[in-house]
C-alpha cells in the first residue's frame, strides 16, 4: 500500500487508537507514578525497543503478521507503569524501533498509536483488578489485562486492512485465519508466557530487567533457526523430490507438471511458472493470474539480468511492475541456463511462510532451474533421437531392398515391407520367429541356418528361398558386423530376375549358335558340292534350293533378332485398314512353296478388313505359321480368317502335341521354347515377337490348346466395314502414286 492510495479512513483511525490510547491511560493512571516505575522506564524502554527491531514476519495469503516479543517486554511495564506512562513508554518504544526498521510513515503511525491503544487497554484493565504484585490471582490478573491488549491488537489489524482494501470487516477477518494459528494462537500464548515471567523479575528486582534482554536474544535466535531450518528443510526435500520427478519422466516434458507442483507445495507458494523462451509456452501450477503474455515480458527481464530476481509489488522497478500486472504480490524467479544462452524462466509468485531466509531459498531455486533446464536438454536429445530413428525407420520402410534383422536368438526382430512382398509374409507373422519358415539354401542347396549366425561362421552371399505362393525366389544378401550385444543385420536384394535373365543370355547365346550353326553348316556343303561338279541338273536344282532355305532361315532369324531389340510395345504402331485375307494368302503361298510336302489350307469364305500395320500383321501370321510347322510335323495346318463381331480374327491351328495348360503364357516370352521331342530346335523369340507386334496395333493373339489334340492361336483386330475399308485403300493407292 503506496502513501498515495492510503484511503482517508485508515487515517482518521490511526487518529481514533491514539485519542483513544490517551484518554484511556490519562484515566487509569493514578498520580503521581510509582517511583520503581519511573527508575525502571530506561530498562524498560531499551527491552521494548529490541523485541521491536527483532521480528520474524510470516506470510499467508495476501497479509504478513509480524512475530516478535514486544508484547512480552511491554508486560512488566505494564505492571510497573500503569496507565498513561505505560502508553508513553510503549509508544516511543515503536516509535524508535520502526524507525529502525524504516517503516513508512502512515504504517509508522498507525503502528505507533495501535500499541499505544493496547498499552492502555492492558493499563486499565489492571488498573481496575490490579493491586500491583505477581502473587496470586493478581498474575492472573495482568495476564487477563494483557489478553485484552491483544485483543485490541489483532482487531485494530483487522479494521484498518478493511480500510484499507475498502471491504467489510468479516472479509478481512476471513483473509487472515491462514495466520491466526501461527502469528495470532501461538505467538501470543508465547509472548503472555514470557510476559508474565518478566513481569515477576521486574516486581522482585526492577535492576534485573537487563537481563530480559538474554531471553529475548535468545528467543529471536532460536525462532529464525527454527524458521531456517524448516525453510530449508521443507525446500531442499521439493529439490529432492522435483529432481527425482523429472528424472523418472522419459519426456521430460511429461515430468514438468508434477515438477512445478511440487516446486508450489514445497515454496508454499500461490503461483509457480516454467516460461519457456524459445518454444513460446508456458507451464504452471496453480491458477493463472494473468494472460502468458504477461509472463513472457517478465522472463525477458529475468533474463536479460541472466541471475535469480527477487521482487515485490509496488516497488519502484520495471520488474516490480510486471509482477504487479499479474495481479502478485511478489516474485522469485531464476533463469534456465543452457550454457551463456538463457532458454527459459523458473518463476514463483506469493510465497508464504517465514520471511528472512531469501539467500537459502534463492539457491534452492536456481537449482531447480539448473535442473530444469538439464531435462530440456534431454528432450532435445531424445526428439533428436527420434528424429533420427524415424528417418532410419523411414529409410529402411522406403528401401526397395529387403531389410531384416535377427537376434543373438536367432529370432527375427525387424522385417521391413521390402521383405514382406518379397516373401510374402508380413511383419507380424515373422517376427519372434526363425528364418527357416522360408526353407533357406545355399547356391549348391545346402540349407542355410540364419538361427545359428553366431556359432556357424559366414552366411552365403546368394540363398534361395520359397514364397508363401510356393516359388523360389534367390536373394543376394550383405550382412552387417555384429557381436553377442546386437542383432545381425541382413540385406537382401530380390535377384531372381537377374538369375533368369542371365540365364537367358546363356540361353540365348546357345540357341544363337546353334541356329546359325545349322544353316551355315547346311550352306557350305552344298556349295562345296555344287563346286566339285558332276551333279545332274535335277541334283543342281536341289542343291540350290537347300542353299535357298539356309539363306532365308538366315534371314528370319536375323530378322527376329533385330525385331526383337526394337519392340516397343507402350508405342502403338500407325494403323490403317488392312486386307487380312490377302497378307494370310501370301504368307499361306510362301510356306506351301517352302514346304511342299506338307498340307497348309487357308479358310477365308469373303473378304475381311481390320485396323493394323501390314508389315506387322504379315510378320506375325507368317511367325503362327511357322510355329505350327515346326511343332506339327504332321497333320494339316489350318488358317482361318472371319469376322467375329466388331473384330477380325485369324486362327493359325494345327494337329501337334499340344501345349500344356501351365505353359500357354510362358511361351509368348522371350527364349522360351516347349522341349518336344517332335520339334525341331528354334530360338524361343517368334510368339514373342508375335504378341508384341499383336499389342502395338490395338490387337490380341491368345492360344486355345490341350495336350495330345493340338493348338490352335488366335488373333484378333479392330474389325472395319469392306465399304470403308475400300475406300482407305483408294485413297492409299492415289497417295501412292502421286508420291511416285
Amino acid at each position: 500500500m503506496s502513501e498515495r492510495s492510503v484511503p482517508r479512513s485508515v487515517i482518521v483511525l490511526t487518529g481514533v487508537l491514539a485519542l483513544a490510547a490517551a484518554v484511556i491511560g490519562l484515566l487509569a493512571t493514578d498520580f503521581p507514578l510509582p517511583s520503581r516505575g519511573l527508575g525502571a522506564s530506561p530498562l524498560l524502554l531499551v527491552a521494548l525497543v529490541v523485541a521491536g527491531v527483532l521480528p520474524t514476519v510470516y506470510t499467508a495469503g495476501e497479509n504478513g503478521n509480524t512475530m516478535d516479543l514486544f508484547e512480552a517486554a511491554l508486560t512488566p511495564a505494564v505492571l510497573l507503569l500503569t496507565g498513561l506512562g505505560a502508553v508513553v513508554l510503549a509508544a516511543a518504544a515503536k516509535l524508535v524501533s520502526l524507525l529502525v526498521l524504516r517503516m513508512q510513515p502512515v504504517k509508522l503511525a498507525f503502528n505507533v498509536a495501535q500499541w499505544a491503544c493496547v498499552a492502555a487497554v492492558a493499563s486499565a484493565v489492571y488498573h481496575r483488578f490490579g493491586n500491583g504484585s505477581v502473587r496470586g490471582l493478581d498474575m492472573g490478573v495482568l495476564a487477563v489485562a494483557m489478553a485484552a491488549g491483544l485483543v485490541v491488537n489483532h482487531l485494530s489489524v483487522i479494521e484498518v486492512v478493511a480500510l484499507a482494501s475498502r471491504r467489510p470487516f468479516r472479509a478481512a477477518l476471513d483473509e487472515f485465519r491462514p495466520v491466526m494459528r501461527h502469528g495470532w494462537v501461538i505467538g501470543s500464548a508465547v509472548n503472555l508466557s514470557f510476559g508474565l515471567l518478566f513481569a515477576a523479575l521486574a516486581s522482585s528486582t526492577p535492576a534485573a530487567i537487563p537481563l530480559v534482554l538474554v531471553p529475548l536474544l535468545t528467543l529471536f535466535s532460536a525462532n529464525r533457526s527454527h524458521a531456517a531450518v524448516r525453510a530449508d528443510h521443507v525446500r531442499l526435500e521439493g529439490l529432492q523430490r522435483a529432481t527425482h520427478e523429472l528424472a523418472a519422466a522419459v519426456d521430460p516434458m511429461e515430468g514438468f507438471q508434477a515438477f512445478l507442483d511440487i516446486v508450489r507445495s514445497h515454496f508454499e507458494c500461490g503461483e509457480v511458472e516454467l516460461i519457456l523462451l524459445r518454444d513460446k509456452t508456458v507451464q504452471r501450477s496453480g491458477d493463472a493470474a494473468a494472460p502468458d503474455s504477461a509472463s513472457f515480458a517478465l522472463a525477458e527481464v529475468v533474463a536479460a539480468v541472466g541471475a535469480p530476481v527477487r521482487m515485490r509489488a509496488g516497488q519502484d522497478s520495471a520488474f516490480a511492475q510486471l509482477v504487479t500486472a499479474k495481479g502478485r504480490r511478489g516474485c522469485l524467479a531464476a533463469p534456465l541456463k543452457r550454457g551463456s544462452e538463457v532458454v527459459g524462466v523458473l518463476a514463483t509468485y506469493d510465497r508464504e511462510g517465514f520471511d528472512g531466509f531469501e539467500e537459502g531459498e534463492t539457491a534452492v531455486l536456481e537449482a531447480l532451474a539448473g535442473e530444469a533446464a538439464s531435462a530440456l536438454a534431454r528432450r532435445d536429445l531424445l526428439e533428436q533421437v527420434i528424429s533420427e530413428r524415424a528417418r532410419y525407420i523411414d529409410i529402411v520402410a522406403r528401401s526397395f531392398d529387403g531389410i531384416f534383422s535377427v537376434g543373438p536368438d536367432g529370432l527375427v526382430d525387424s522385417w521391413n515391407p521390402a521383405m514382406e512382398a518379397i516373401t510374402g509374409r508380413p511383419a507380424d507373422e515373422m517376427l519372434g520367429r526363425t528364418i527357416a519358415v522360408l526353407r533357406p539354401t545355399g547356391a549348391n542347396g545346402e540349407v542355410v541356418t540364419f538361427e545359428r549366425w553366431m556359432s556357424d561362421g559366414a552366411l552365403p552371399a546368394t540363398i534361395r528361398i520359397t514364397t508363401t505362393a510356393g516359388a523360389d525366389r534367390w536373394l543376394g544378401c550383405s550382412y552387417s558386423q555384429p557381436d553377442a550385444r546386437t542383432s545381425l543385420v541382413v540385406t537382401a536384394r530380390d535377384i531372381t530376375r537377374a538369375r533368369e535373365l542371365e540365364q537367358l543370355k546363356d540361353d540365348f547365346v546357345d540357341i544363337v549358335s546353334h541356329e546359325l550353326r545349322t544353316p551355315l553348316t547346311t550352306i557350305r556343303g552344298f556349295t562345296q558340292i555344287l563346286e566339285d561338279g558332276g551333279l545332274s541338273e535335277p541334283e543342281r536344282r536341289e542343291s540350290l534350293g537347300m542353299i535357298r532355305k539356309g539363306v532365308q532361315r538366315l534371314d528370319r532369324l536375323i530378322v527376329n533378332l533385330l525385331e526383337v531389340s526394337r519392340i516397343a510395345p507402350s508405342s502403338p504402331a500407325t494403323t490403317v485398314a488392312v486386307d487380312v485375307g490377302a497378307v494370310c494368302r501370301r504368307v499361306v503361298d510362301e510356306h506351301r512353296e517352302n514346304n511342299p510336302n506338307r498340307e497348309i489350307v487357308l479358310v477365308a469364305d469373303r473378304p475381311v478388313f481390320a485396323r493394323g500395320n501390314e508389315t506387322s500383321l504379315e510378320q506375325v501370321v507368317d511367325n503362327l505359321v511357322a510355329n505350327a510347322l515346326k511343332y506339327a510335323p504332321l497333320g494339316p495346318v489350318e488358317v482361318r480368317v472371319r469376322y467375329d463381331g466388331d473384330s477380325a480374327e485369324i486362327a493359325v491351328r494345327d494337329e501337334g502335341p499340344g501345349i500344356p495348360r501351365h505353359e500357354q503364357q510362358r511361351i509368348f516370352e522371350r527364349f522360351e521354347r516347349l522341349d518336344h521331342a517332335t520339334s525341331r530346335a528354334g530360338t524361343g523369340l517368334g510368339l514373342y515377337i508375335a504378341r508384341q507386334l499383336t499389342m502395338a496395333m490395338g490387337g490380341a493373339l491368345s492360344v486355345e490348346s490341350e495336350e495330345g489334340k493340338g493348338a490352335t492361336f488366335v488373333l484378333r483386330l479392330v474389325g472395319e466395314a469392306p465399304a470403308v475399308a475400300g475406300t482407305d485403300r483408294h485413297l492409299k493407292l492415289v497417295r501412292d502414286d502421286l508420291t511416285a
